[in-house]
């Protein structure tokens, strides 16, 4: 299957506002009212701290609904609307077609995707490690895009985050199985016999099988553990040691 390259880095720029640094997908600038991107790593910040600093100064951007998951890396994909749930719902992904709400999901390692149509405007944020990419999770996300707001497959575009590179990211011989069964060439076997694998690669394959056109399909030029100045990583870290980055879409008012 053909993929766009991973050099993509004149597609994507870094800014920072208010005290939050941001990588952001640069052909969606242009969209009026779309918001955006994934945190840099702040030096030791908590998550925490990082989530009600960017959702302060969201809030005051046009965000008056901020959503986020109490992710499970699985595949359950929620409409996220205005309405104010009585606790953190549990699930991996958010999709929306309300201007005013703004969705959150964390990683560090795992794959942000990205999801818009630029002719309704409707968009989707993924949270999609290993577990999340066996489970379907854009294939989920995919179809709840299209079923519930009838959005065609066929205009979406799709941008896949910074996360761990097929480098970087080594697998024991149950999990390349399971993901194997996924796609052809998402898990590559080198160095005496060692397995690696392409979550983005994986995600894009599942993504074109559902009618996304393989064009509208975008790769992050960083990996988290190869760029672990400016990323978490588990792979590059530790458990204790890991922090998050937040990923964020939305429409403003």
């Amino acid at each position: 299957m053909k993929i766009r390259p991973w050099s993509l880095a004149a597609l994507e720029r870094f800014s920072k506002e208010g005290g939050t640094e941001i990588l952001r997908f640069q052909p969606w600038e242009s969209v009026p009212g779309l918001c955006q991107g994934v945190t840099v790593r702040p030096s030791r910040e908590e998550p925490e701290l990082t989530y009600r600093r960017l959702s302060a100064g969201m809030q005051g951007e046009g965000f008056g609904v901020i959503r986020r998951l109490k992710q499970v890396h699985g595949a359950r994909v929620m409409i996220a609307g205005k309405d104010t749930p009585g606790s953190i719902p549990t699930g991996d992904g958010l999709v929306s077609s309300e201007i005013g709400v703004l969705g959150l999901v964390t990683i560090a390692d795992c794959v942000p995707v990205f999801i818009f149509d630029p002719v309704s405007a409707c968009w989707g944020l993924l949270h999609a490690g290993r577990r999340g990419v066996a489970a379907a999770v854009i294939k989920e996300g995919l179809r709840v895009i299209k079923e519930t707001l009838k959005v065609d497959l066929k205009r979406v575009e799709i941008y896949l985050g910074p996360s761990i590179c097929p480098c970087c990211y080594e697998v024991g011989p149950e999990v390349a199985r399971l993901l194997a069964k996924v796609s052809q060439g998402g898990v590559v076997t080198r160095n005496g016999g060692r397995r690696y694998a392409d979550l983005r690669h994986l995600l894009a394959f599942q993504a074109t099988s559902c009618g996304v056109p393989h064009e509208n399909i975008f790769t992050s030029a960083y990996c988290t553990s190869c760029h672990n100045e400016l990323f978490y990583s588990f792979r590059a870290e530790s458990q204790h040691a890991l922090g998050r980055m937040w990923a964020f879409m939305g429409r403003r008012e």
